[in-house]
Parts: C-alpha cells; sequence; structure tokens
C-alpha cells in the first residue's frame, strides 16, 4: 500500500513507501493548544524502503500548521517549564546540561541558534559566553523567549536567508516539519565553516515503537509527522556533505530512587496494553478499547540525541 508519488526526503518513487505499522488514533484534538477537528482523524505511517524515513501524511498543510504554532500560547509562561512541578524543571535542566555539553564538545564556537526555541527556557540555561538567538512561530513565546534575552530572529528557518552560527540546535522540532530535508538543507546554510547542527527527537526505531506501530504514543500527537531514525540522520548528513559525529540514545524521565519503578510500571502497562489491543483485534472488537494507543514511555530510551558536522 503506497500513498504519496514519492519520498520527502529522498524523492525516491511510490513503490518504495510501504505502509508501516496499522491504523493509529490520535489522542488529542488541538495542535498546539487549538482546537483542530480534523485533528482526531486515524492515520496511517508510511516508512521509505531506501532512506528509512518514516512519515505520517499530515491533516493540515504546512502553512496551516504554521498559522497554529504562531497562534499558540501554550509555552507563553515566564515559568522555567510548561508546569510548575518540580520534576520538569529537573528534566529541562538536564536536557539543557546534555546539549550544551554536546555544543562545547562538538563545536568550534559559541554562537547558538535554537529552531522552535519555545519560550527560551533551555537556551537560558546555557553559560553566558554563548551567544543566543532563536527561531520561533509562536509569537507569545516568542515575546518571553526575548525578555529571557534569546535574541529572535524569526518564525521559521525558510525566513533566515545568511546567518553564521557555530551550532544549531533543534529540540522535539524536527517531529512536527513537513518536509525535514528543506529544513536541514537551510539549517546547513546558517552555519559557520566548521557548525554542527544538533537534534533531538523520538526515535520511532525504537524496539517497543516497533512493536507498536502506528499506536505508539510519540505516533499518537496530530502535530507529529516525521520520524526520523538513525539510518535516516545517516543519509540526510550525506546528502549535505557531512557527517553523522555523534548520536546517543536519551529519555525523558529524570533519574533517581524512583526512576526503576517507573520503568517497570511503564513496561507492565505497554504489555497490558498489547495484550488487550490484540486481544480485541482477534476478538473484532471495535469499540473504546481497540482505539487506544500505548502508554507514554518517558522512562525508555526512546528518543535520540544527533550531531551531524563535517560539512564540505
Amino acid at each position: 500500500m503506497t500513498l504519496l508519488s514519492k519520498c520527502p526526503v529522498c524523492n525516491h518513487q511510490s513503490h518504495q513507501i510501504l505502509a508501516w505499522g496499522g491504523y493509529g488514533y490520535h489522542v488529542f484534538d488541538k495542535i498546539a493548544g487549538i482546537q483542530v477537528d480534523r485533528a482526531r482523524e486515524p492515520y496511517s505511517l508510511f516508512e521509505c524502503s531506501n532512506c528509512f524515513y518514516i512519515f505520517k501524511p499530515p491533516c493540515l498543510s504546512d502553512n496551516e500548521l504554521l498559522d497554529l504554532y504562531s497562534r499558540s500560547t501554550d509555552r507563553a509562561s515566564g515559568a522555567p517549564s510548561s508546569s510548575s512541578e518540580p520534576s520538569n524543571d529537573m528534566r529541562l535542566m538536564r536536557l539543557a546540561r546534555l546539549c550544551e555539553v554536546t555544543a562545547l564538545t562538538h563545536s568550534i564556537g559559541r554562537r547558538v541558534l535554537e529552531v522552535g526555541c519555545s519560550n527560551g527556557a533551555m537556551l537560558q540555561q546555557w553559560g553566558s559566553d554563548w551567544v543566543k538567538s532563536g527561531i520561533e512561530p509562536s509569537r507569545a513565546s516568542a515575546k518571553v523567549a526575548n525578555q529571557r534575552g534569546i535574541n529572535v530572529v524569526g518564525a521559521h528557518i525558510g525566513d533566515l536567508k545568511c546567518g553564521q552560527w557555530d551550532c544549531i540546535v533543534s529540540v522535539d522540532t524536527v517531529e512536527h516539519i513537513i518536509d525535514p530535508m528543506s529544513f536541514f538543507r537551510c539549517a546547513k546554510d546558517l552555519l559557520a565553516p566548521g557548525g554542527i547542527i544538533i537534534t533531538l527527537t523520538g526515535d520511532m526505531s525504537f524496539g517497543l515503537a516497533r512493536c507498536a506501530g502506528s499506536r505508539y504514543w510519540y505516533a499518537s500527537f496530530p502535530e507529529h509527522i516525521s520520524f526520523l531514525v538513525p539510518a535516516t540522520f545517516s543519509y540526510i548528513a550525506g546528502k549535505l556533505n557531512g557527517q553523522v559525529i555523534f548520536s546517543r540514545l536519551y529519555r525523558w524521565g529524570s533519574p533517581g530512587a524512583l526512576d526503576g519503578v517507573q520503568f517497570l510500571l511503564q513496561s507492565i502497562k505497554y504489555i497490558i496494553m498489547y495484550l488487550v489491543l490484540s486481544a480485541s483485534r482477534s476478538l473484532g472488537f471495535k469499540g473504546v478499547i481497540s482505539r487506544r494507543g500505548f502508554p507514554v514511555m518517558t522512562a525508555h530510551c526512546d528518543h535520540s540525541l544527533t550531531v551531524m558536522g563535517r560539512f564540505q
């Protein structure tokens, strides 16, 4: 079964685009906190057999999505995170530290641009020796980011015609983008010589994601439409005359005394859901249970951090 005439990343033809993971059902009817009726429609995922890019045909166009993001006020709070829970602030600090250490290790300069910088909370955690810039479509969030010392230079990476950044960071952004190849091509053009691109996103090659298919929790958000696995990053880096110079797995859960307990509980929930869904399919049950997705897996390493560089 195929849907598009060519792969959005490598442009290979439709016979290499295969249905992946069965049908899925979105858990929300909002995108960027804004009600969208079409967001509840069932979806399918597709995988390119050439570059292994996994994608979901979006329910909205690129311009419609950008309009929603520009009007969003979800992350316009001045608080360190979108939640007042201390655990979320700890996760933010841990993520910020990881991204900064990665940048310090692989970047030769201190000019950083975060694409999708939200309210600036992540870059605010970086040291004062960094010259910090951001791209953010949400006008409300961009205002807060500017107040935090992040120079918001645009709403979309395609708006920037020139730039010289040593490090471009994208955290939980690329999964929202319809055309990731154009995104990374624009990012490369904004780099100074020796610059790097750091990307953190969900990894659908993760074993449990492969098992759950389209019902995996990360795919169940209507705005999550692009899923780049390690092989896709290698393909993109090669096409941009660069390399993947570092990669590692990442999990959103905060380390601590209860970390093992969370891992166990989430694993048990996953197994139960797998058994329930399997039973509902075999019995032909079409009710609510058969439409449920798998639980969030924050205690599992289902994200990946990738550094691309050495561009020619």
